[in-house]
C-alpha cells in the first residue's frame, strides 16, 4: 500500500493537500509536515487547501482551480466527507486518503488507513520510515511538524491510543530531526494569561453526572467566556484530568445552524463512536465528533452515554 503511494507521488508533478474544516494540530502539521517531505525529494508543486486557520500555523495558500484540476489530491485527517475544507478536490485527476480515522471515502483511488493510529501524523510518518520510503530525506522541517502533531493528538503522549508504536516513531522524529522536544512542547501548549482567563471560565460551565461530565455553550456563554464557536470544541482535553469523569462532552451552538456541534471523549473501556454515529457523528472508539443536536438529541445523547457508563460500572 506504501508502495503505491510512493509511485503516484512519482507520477505527478502537482499535489493538492486537503483536511478537515476548523483545523486541529494534526490536520495542520500533518499538511506542513507531508508537504514538506514530498518537496524535500520529489519534482512536484505542493499547494494546501482549505480556508480556514488553525491558530498555531497558518496552512492556507491561494490555489487555482486548474492546479488543482492537473493534481493528485491527497486527504488527510477528516472524519467524513462534509467536513474537507475544500470540495475541488473531486476535480483533481485521483485521489488518496491518508487518515487514522475509521472512514473511508468511496471516490478515493488509494487509501491509507490505520484506525489504531494516535494521529494522522504517526501514520505519515510510519509512511515515511517504511521500506518504500527509506532512501528518502526526512528533514529537520519534516520532522518537527510531524513530531508537534503527534504530540497535539495524543495530548502529550496520554491518550488511549498512544501505543509503544507511537513512541518509537516520535523518537526517529527526534534523532533525525534533531528536536528540542521541550522548545516544541512549550510552543505546542502553552498559552497565554488571557486564554487561560477564558478557560477557566469554560471549566466552570462543566456539569458532572454519573461519571459523565458535559458543556452546553450557546452564544451568551461563548460570548461570557470570551471564546469563538470554534474553539470552544478544541479545550475538550482540558476535563480529561478529573478523575470522576469516564466520559466528557462540550457542545456548542453553531451561529448558522441554530443547532449545537459536539466534541466527546471517554476513557477505556467505553467505547463511545458506537453511540455517537447515531447522533451525526462518529470518529475513534475513545473520541468522536457529533453535529446538528437539539436540546433534545443532546439529552438523549447524554442518557445513552450514561447508561454505558452505569453498565460497566465496576470496569
Amino acid at each position: 500500500m506504501y508502495k503505491d503511494f510512493l509511485d503516484k507521488l512519482k507520477e505527478y508533478k502537482k499535489v493538492s493537500i486537503y483536511r478537515h474544516q476548523r483545523p486541529d494540530g494534526d490536520a495542520a502539521f500533518s499538511s506542513m509536515g507531508l508537504k514538506t517531505f514530498i518537496e524535500d525529494n520529489f519534482d512536484v508543486e505542493v499547494k494546501l487547501c482549505g480556508v480556514e486557520k488553525y491558530e498555531r500555523l497558518d496552512t492556507t495558500e491561494d490555489v487555482s482551480d486548474e492546479f488543482i484540476k492537473d493534481s493528485l489530491a491527497i486527504i488527510l485527517d477528516v472524519s467524513s466527507q462534509d467536513r474537507i475544507d475544500d470540495l475541488r478536490y473531486q476535480t483533481a485527476k485521483e485521489i488518496v486518503v491518508i487518515d487514522h480515522h475509521p472512514y473511508m471515502l468511496e471516490t478515493a483511488d488509494l487509501t491509507i488507513n490505520n484506525s489504531l493510529a494516535s494521529a494522522t501524523c504517526e501514520l505519515i510518518t510510519d509512511i515515511i520510515y517504511s521500506d518504500s520510503f527509506k532512501a528518502y530525506k526526512k528533514s529537520k522541517d519534516t520532522c518537527k511538524y510531524l513530531y508537534s502533531g503527534i504530540l497535539t493528538d495524543s495530548m502529550g503522549f496520554t491518550t488511549s491510543n498512544t501505543t509503544s508504536n507511537t513512541l518509537y516513531l516520535a523518537s526517529l522524529l527526534i534523532k533525525d530531526g534533531n528536536l528540542d522536544v521541550s522548545k516544541l512542547d512549550e510552543e505546542v501548549f502553552s498559552t497565554s494569561f488571557e486564554e487561560y482567563e477564558k478557560v477557566t471560565k469554560l471549566r466552570s460551565k462543566l456539569v458532572i453526572e454519573d461519571g459523565v461530565g458535559y458543556c452546553i455553550l450557546d452564544t451568551t456563554d461563548l460570548e461570557e467566556i470570551g471564546m469563538a464557536y470554534d474553539q470552544a470544541k478544541t479545550h475538550i482535553a482540558e476535563f480529561s484530568k478529573i478523575r470522576e469523569l469516564k466520559i466528557w462532552a462540550i457542545f456548542v451552538r453553531n451561529p448558522e445552524s441554530g443547532l449545537y456541534d459536539g466534541s466527546v471523549r471517554s476513557r477505556r473501556p467505553y467505547v463511545i463512536n458506537r453511540i455517537c454515529d447515531n447522533y451525526n457523528g462518529g470518529g475513534h472508539n475513545n473520541a468522536c465528533g457529533v453535529k446538528k443536536l437539539d436540546d433534545n438529541l443532546i439529552k438523549s445523547l447524554l442518557e445513552n452515554l450514561s447508561k454505558l457508563v452505569n453498565e460497566n460500572v465496576n470496569l
